[in-house]
Parts: structure tokens; C-alpha cells; sequence
């Protein structure tokens, strides 16, 4: 691992001083890069991720770009560039589905919100979702007498 971590750094540290985009656009919103960064051992360059929870119909209303904005109780101190992963959760199962989408904080206020709530601007990054979640594989396994397909 130390061997990659070796031949990594620099084509890390090259693609980060050219700020270099790919066609998808730039690479902070690139979930591959990010991964790379962490196996470069870039962490002190990487932004703070916070993991939460969303049901529907919100998720959906957010992974499809109907709603580029999260309003959430201010307990993380949410910033400009951290990234949220967006976790898609089934009330009904009590559980988290495995479908997940990754974005950028791109603007944060709390102007017009109950008191410790803010509103949040977020982009989606490139990469970093999975399409069918859990429960939709757990249903289907149930419906078909207990075999995933």
C-alpha cells in the first residue's frame, strides 16, 4: 500500500496545481478523484464529509435535480466546499436503502430559518451514487422466494 500511496502523490499533486477538469467538469466534484486523494494520502486537502439520512419523496426530489438544496438543523457547522452523502432511508424498514449520492456544499444561510436551521446549496458530484437500493433488492429477494437477481 505504501508503494502506491508513493507512485500516487505526485500525479495527485500535479492534477491538484493545474486544476485540471475533466469533461464532467472539475475534479473537486469528481468522487473518483476524492478517492484518489485518499489513497495519495491527501487527507488534510480532502473536505469534511457528513453522512445523512433522507426519505422520500425528498431523496428522489434531490438526486433528480428538482431540489438543489437541503434545509437541515445546523449540529455538523455545515461550510461552503464540505461534502454531504446523501443516504437514502426507508422509514418503513427502519433502514438505510444503499442508495447514496455524494455533493458539494456550494452556499450556506440561515436567513429566514427557525432558530439552528440552515439551508444548504449543493451541486452533485460526479460519480459516487449507487442506483438500486437495498430494500428494492430485499423486496425483490422476497418476491421471488428469497433469491437475488
Amino acid at each position: 500500500m505504501e508503494n502506491l500511496k508513493e507512485k500516487l502523490t505526485p500525479i495527485v499533486k500535479q492534477l491538484l496545481s493545474c486544476k485540471y477538469e475533466c469533461e464532467a467538469g472539475p475534479l473537486e466534484l469528481n468522487q473518483e478523484f476524492v478517492e484518489l486523494m485518499k489513497l495519495a494520502g491527501f487527507t488534510e486537502a480532502l473536505p469534511v464529509t457528513h453522512e445523512l439520512k433522507c426519505v422520500n419523496p425528498y431523496y428522489e426530489h434531490v438526486v433528480s435535480g428538482i431540489k438543489p438544496f437541503e434545509i437541515r438543523k445546523n449540529d455538523r457547522n455545515y461550510g461552503a466546499g464540505d461534502l454531504i452523502k446523501l443516504m437514502e432511508y426507508d422509514p418503513e424498514f427502519n433502514m438505510l436503502t444503499g442508495k447514496y449520492s455524494t455533493y458539494k456544499i456550494t452556499y450556506v444561510t440561515d436567513y429566514e430559518q427557525k432558530d439552528g436551521y440552515v439551508v444548504l446549496g449543493i451541486h452533485q458530484l460526479i460519480g459516487g451514487s449507487v442506483s438500486e437500493s437495498w430494500s428494492q433488492r430485499y423486496r425483490r429477494a422476497i418476491f421471488i422466494g428469497g433469491e437475488t437477481v
